[in-house]
Formats: C-alpha cells, sequence, structure tokens
C-alpha cells in the first residue's frame, strides 16, 4: 500500500500496477495452448492463436506492428510439445538463472516429466549446467531457443498474478522458491559462518576499493570468499554453512 501511495499521481506507472496487484506467496498457474504460434523476442515473447490473434500471455503486451510483421511469416519449425521457460530477460547471468529459471524448470520437471523445456538464449554455461545436474534434471532436458518465430503443436507455460513473467523468485512468490529449495540438502552442521561474498572479476558493477572492504569485513569476523570460483555444489555448501 505506501508503494501504491507513493505512485498515486502516475497512473501509468509500472510501479503502482505491481503494487496493486504483488500478492507474494499467492499463486502459480499452468497454462497450456494448442496449435499457436510463438513469437522469441531478445527481451520477451509473443503468443499469437492460428488466426494470429495475441493471446493473453505475452510480454511485452502485443502491439498490432508486431502482429502484423509476424502475419506474413512462416515459423521457422515446429516445436511439436514442449514447456516454454522463458520471460523478458534471458538466463545470461547468475541471479536470474537461479531465481527466474531454475524454479519454473524444476516445476515443469514436476508436472510434466519428459518434456522439452525450451529457454530463449540458453548458453549451456558451467554454473547453468551443475545447477541443473545437482537438482537432478536429466541431461539434454533444457533446450536453447533462439530468437525466432516458431509454430508448437502444444504449449506449456508458468504464470503468476505476483508480478507476471518478471522475477518471481524475488519477488517473494514462495510457491516458485520451494520447489527449488526442498531440493536443497540438510545442513551437516548448525551454520557457523560469517561470509563476505567478493564481486571478483565482472564486466559491469565493479566494486573499485574491494580490498580496502575486505580489511574492513575481517575485522568484524567476516571471512572473504569468492563463490564465482567455486563449483556449484561447493556453493550450496558454503552457503548453508553461513548464519
Amino acid at each position: 500500500p505506501r508503494i501504491s501511495l507513493a505512485f498515486k499521481g502516475w497512473a501509468r506507472h509500472p510501479a503502482l500496477s505491481f503494487a496493486r496487484n504483488f500478492r507474494p506467496e499467492q499463486d502459480i498457474r499452468l497454462h497450456s495452448y494448442h496449435d499457436v504460434y510463438l513469437q522469441v523476442f531478445e527481451s520477451g515473447f509473443l503468443l499469437l492463436d492460428r488466426a494470429f490473434n495475441p493471446l493473453s500471455a505475452s510480454y511485452p503486451y502485443a502491439l498490432p506492428q508486431h502482429v502484423n510483421h509476424l502475419r506474413n511469416r512462416e515459423p521457422s519449425r515446429c516445436l511439436g510439445h514442449v514447456f516454454y521457460a522463458g520471460d523478458r530477460l534471458a538466463p545470461r547471468n547468475y541471479c536470474h538463472w537461479i531465481s527466474d529459471y531454475m524454479p519454473r524448470i524444476l516445476i515443469a520437471q514436476d508436472l510434466r516429466p519428459g518434456i522439452p523445456i525450451h529457454v530463449p538464449r540458453y548458453l549451456a554455461k558451467s554454473f547453468q549446467r551443475e545447477s541443473l545436474d545437482f537438482f537432478g534434471v536429466p541431461n539434454g532436458a533444457v533446450r536453447n531457443l533462439p530468437n525466432g518465430f516458431y509454430h508448437c503443436e502444444e504449449l506449456h507455460f508458468l504464470d503468476s498474478s505476483t508480478h507476471r513473467f518478471q522475477r518471481y523468485f524475488q519477488h517473494g512468490n514462495a510457491a516458485y522458491a520451494q520447489p527449488l529449495l526442498r531440493r536443497l540438502p540438510r545442513p551437516q552442521r548448525p551454520p557457523t559462518e560469517r561470509l563476505w561474498l567478493m564481486r571478483g572479476e565482472t564486466k559491469i558493477r565493479h566494486l573499485l576499493n574491494e580490498p580496502e572492504v575486505h580489511r574492513l569485513v575481517q575485522q568484524f569476523g567476516f571471512r572473504p570468499v569468492n563463490p564465482g570460483t567455486m563449483p556449484f555444489a561447493d556453493q550450496v555448501e558454503l552457503m548453508m554453512s553461513a548464519t
């Protein structure tokens, strides 16, 4: 309510819509469509029926120019029966992969065992392969889906009223987080570590005075660690040891 009040003078501001509709720990909905078109954009996707009518599941919202552009195109291929795990963000980094994509992939495994899971711009990076293996996702179950126009005989995807096609896990939907969290092993001992997570070598958002910060946090009993240099299973064990 306080967020909604802050944006009350901005009737079209997306934050106002989010504040009104935000209901953490509410719902997950499995949608299933038959004989539909799927357009995967660099940021988002579009669903159309065979008459090129936009379906309600698209993000961003379907614009007439999008539909008219696709109306004269032939799909590059038919995907058959698939689960689409995409949203407006590609899984290029660790954060969006773990918090956005992994919950959907694991829910898809529970709801539709054996169905191919298509992820837009999936690059099979080491942290992605290691996390899939850690959570028991069979090799080859997750497949890359490049940007393009596709026909789907049967398409399944997840939606939620919490915040459509954005960061489910980060926005507090416990139902999305739970399939991932319940697969974690139980800690072998009570957590005792005080950890400071290092940024390490990054392309963006550099921490310019990292050595200085390390010296400071060590004075308060924190141990600097760089999880990015560790295998995924070791990262999990490390995090579960932290207070």
